[in-house]
Parts: structure tokens; C-alpha cells; sequence
């Protein structure tokens, strides 16, 4: 009787083992629960995963975004897996904002402290399933991120143009944002007498953007403006090129800005100068 009462809670003992290893060996094939990263680019991040998300200058804001979808230990789609995300580990004087709970992108908002060291900085994020109600664990990802001044690229399409005084006209400047950061940059210009006109402009983390910035010159001449952009929120944004300007006034020109109430030359015109000036304004239209 004891022989068959030990045989019998051997077979229970590997039965028990048996339904444990199949039951690891079923939960090893299972894709372990991942993080898709929208914000600053498109991503995969698994958990203890490293991510080097890009370049921002100092006292620039980025976002980190990611989808709430996730998978559970089933491996069935859970829309909101990811109810909340966070950051932590930065040094002092970096402003973070964890994102909203409950919402399709749970985004992450980091400003750089303004007096940030140039270098790589090391911190961490993580996806949160509150209360673990999915049964898909809270993965932590190290997080990378490089501030430097070198987060724009300035081009224009040419070195040179010619404008006719006292009118409007276009340069085209190319903004390449090669950093994580959309605050805005700045369009100026020195070098032209008496023209110091600036717009803010958004060129896109990522991306090349062409933008159009008005230029105007008073008097006939030859001036080399130099164009410039910079950040709007970090002062050591600074790119600029050199461009020729050339300014030579025509005779519709000059009716024009008569018409407009400019004297360019000291002397009375005629009643005819009003019909060069209508003249001109046809000219344009044309």
C-alpha cells in the first residue's frame, strides 16, 4: 500500500511539472508587451530598451509621444493599455510635463534648462498600465538625448538679386530642423539701410521648409544683406548667409513712386507724369 501511495504522488508531482513547463514554455513564446513611439519619430521600444531620441538646443521644448495600444500576455490588442506616460531622471532645472491620463497619445513634454552643458543626457521613460490592469507590466526605457547648438541648417536657393527701389520683394530662405524641438525660429536681415524686418516661423522637427521673407531697399545701390535664423527660445540658434542685393530704379519705377508719394528727383513734374504713373501701375498689373 505505501508503494502505490508514493507511486501515485509521483505521477502527481510530474504531472504538476509538466503543466508548469508547458505552461513556461507557452508564456516564452508570447511577444513581450512593447511601446510604440510616435514623438519624435516612429518607433518600436520593449522594455529595458534604449532609445536615442535626436538633438535639442538649450531652453528648447520637445515631446515624446507614444500609442496607448499595446498588447496583453495574451497577445490581444488593448487599446488603452497605456493609460499614462512619464519621465524622470533629469538633471535640475529641466521642466517636465508627464502626459494626461486616459487619452489615445499619452505625450511627455521636456523643456531643456536654459544653461543646459552640451552633451548626451541620460533619463528614463516609462509606460504606465495602472494597477497593472492589463497584466502587461510597466516597461521602462532608457532614454538618450543630445543638446547642441547645431540643430539648424540655413539655405538659399541663390547669392544674389536684383529689386527695384521702394517695391517689395521675395527672398526664399530653406530651413532644415535637423533637432526633436518645433518652437519657433526667427527670419531677419542686417545690412540693407533702414530695413530690419523679422516673422516667426515653425519648420518641423525633422523636416526642410521653404519660407518666403520680404525684402526693400529706399535707394539705388548695391548691399550685402546678411540673412539670418535663429532660435526663438534658445539664443544660441544661429545660422545666417550673405546675399547680394542690387537695386536700380527704371522709369516705371520712378512714376510709381511718385504715384505712391516718394520724389526722387528734385524737380516739378508735368500733368503728364500722372499718366506714366497709370502707365506704370498697368505695366504691373500685366
Amino acid at each position: 500500500m505505501k508503494k502505490l501511495i508514493v507511486l501515485m504522488f509521483a505521477l502527481l508531482v510530474m504531472s504538476g511539472l509538466g503543466y508548469i513547463s508547458a505552461q513556461s514554455a507557452q508564456n516564452s513564446s508570447l511577444q513581450p508587451s512593447y511601446v510604440r513611439m510616435i514623438e519624435p519619430y516612429s518607433s518600436i521600444l520593449y522594455a529595458n530598451s534604449s532609445v536615442y531620441l535626436g538633438k535639442v538646443a538649450p531652453g528648447q521644448t520637445f515631446y515624446v509621444t507614444i500609442s496607448s495600444t499595446s498588447l496583453n500576455k495574451n497577445n490581444k490588442s488593448i487599446n488603452l493599455g497605456w493609460n499614462h506616460f512619464v519621465a524622470y531622471g533629469l538633471p535640475k532645472g529641466w521642466v517636465v510635463e508627464n502626459s494626461s491620463y486616459n487619452i489615445n497619445e499619452p505625450s511627455v513634454k521636456i523643456k531643456a534648462a536654459s544653461n543646459a552643458s552640451y552633451g548626451i543626457y541620460n533619463f528614463t521613460l516609462e509606460a504606465v498600465n495602472s494597477g497593472d490592469i492589463a497584466g502587461i507590466g510597466e516597461p521602462k526605457i532608457h532614454a538618450e538625448i543630445n543638446v547642441s547648438k547645431d540643430v539648424i541648417k540655413l539655405y538659399l536657393p541663390y547669392t544674389s538679386i536684383k529689386i527695384n527701389p521702394l517695391q517689395a520683394s521675395i527672398v526664399y530662405v530653406i530651413i532644415n530642423n535637423t533637432g526633436v524641438s518645433d518652437n519657433p525660429f526667427i527670419i531677419g536681415s542686417t545690412g540693407v539701410p533702414g530695413w530690419n524686418f523679422t516673422q516667426s516661423v515653425i519648420s518641423k522637427h525633422g523636416s526642410s521648409n521653404e519660407f518666403a521673407y520680404p525684402v526693400k531697399v529706399d535707394a539705388p545701390g548695391i548691399y550685402t544683406m546678411s540673412l539670418y535664423v535663429r532660435s526663438a527660445t534658445s539664443p544660441e540658434v544661429y545660422e545666417s548667409e550673405n546675399i547680394s542685393v542690387t537695386a536700380r530704379s527704371t522709369l516705371f519705377t520712378d512714376y510709381n513712386s511718385i504715384g505712391s508719394g516718394s520724389v526722387l528727383f528734385p524737380i516739378i513734374y508735368a500733368p503728364v507724369d500722372a499718366v506714366m504713373y497709370l502707365i506704370g501701375v498697368l505695366v504691373k498689373v500685366m
